[in-house]
C-alpha cells in the first residue's frame, strides 16, 4: 500500500489552487466583455443628464429627453448643439423647404434634416409640409413637391442651405437653417430643436 507523502498532497493542493485562479479569473473576463455587450445593445440605456435633459445614445442618434416628457432625436449630443446661435420665435406650423439644385452632395443630409424635424415637430405637435425653394424638371425625384421660398406671408418656412456660418435665424416668417457643410447642417437643426426643448 502505498500512501501519499506530505510533499505530493501540497503538490496536489498548489495546483488545485492554481487551476482555481485561473478559472476565476477566466470567468472575471467573461462577465466583463457580456456586461459591455450587453450595455452596447441596450443603447446606453442609462443615459446621461445634460444641463436638465436625459440624454440616450442609440444607434439613431440621441434621444434628448426635457423635465415635462418630451423626447426628441438629435443627430449630435445637446452640448454641440447648445453652442451654435439659434435665434428665432416660436411657431406651431411650418413649411420645410430647400433647393435641390444647390449641391446634389448635400441632398441626403438635406433630406434626413427634412424627415427629423419633420418626425419631432409632430412630437412638439407642429405641423408641417414639404417643399423645394427652386423649380426642377421633372426628371428629378423633387419635381412633386410644391415650390415654396421665404416669401411665403401666411406661414412659417424653414429653409435649410448652406453658408459659411452654422446658425439657426430668423427673416420675417423665414427660420434659415444653415451650415458650412451636411454635418453643420444637421447640427443647426439640433441647435433649432434644443431651443424648443429648454425654453
Amino acid at each position: 500500500m502505498k500512501f501519499k507523502t506530505h510533499t505530493e498532497s501540497e503538490a496536489h493542493r498548489k495546483k488545485r489552487t492554481r487551476l482555481f485562479m485561473a478559472l476565476f479569473i477566466s470567468v472575471i473576463m467573461v462577465m466583463s466583455i457580456l456586461a459591455i455587450y450587453v450595455e452596447q445593445m441596450s443603447g446606453n440605456s442609462l443615459g446621461e443628464v445634460y444641463k436638465g435633459l436625459k440624454v440616450t445614445q442609440t444607434t439613431l442618434g440621441y434621444n434628448v429627453k426635457n423635465q415635462k416628457g418630451v423626447e426628441l432625436l438629435f443627430d449630435n449630443h445637446p452640448g454641440y448643439a447648445e453652442s451654435i446661435n439659434a435665434s428665432f420665435s416660436r411657431f406651431y406650423s411650418a413649411l420645410i423647404t430647400f433647393n435641390p439644385n444647390e449641391d446634389k452632395n448635400l441632398l441626403p443630409y438635406y433630406e434626413r434634416a427634412k424627415l427629423n424635424l419633420q418626425m419631432n415637430f409632430e412630437k412638439l405637435q407642429i405641423l408641417t409640409g414639404s417643399a423645394i425653394s427652386e423649380p426642377v424638371d421633372n426628371s428629378s425625384p423633387y419635381h412633386i413637391y410644391p415650390v415654396a421660398d421665404c416669401s411665403y406671408e401666411n406661414m412659417t418656412v424653414i429653409y435649410l442651405t448652406t453658408s459659411n456660418t452654422t446658425s439657426v435665424t430668423q427673416e420675417n416668417n423665414c427660420i434659415i437653417i444653415s451650415g458650412n457643410n451636411g454635418q453643420d447642417l444637421l447640427l443647426a437643426k439640433d441647435a433649432l430643436l434644443y431651443r424648443y426643448l429648454t425654453e
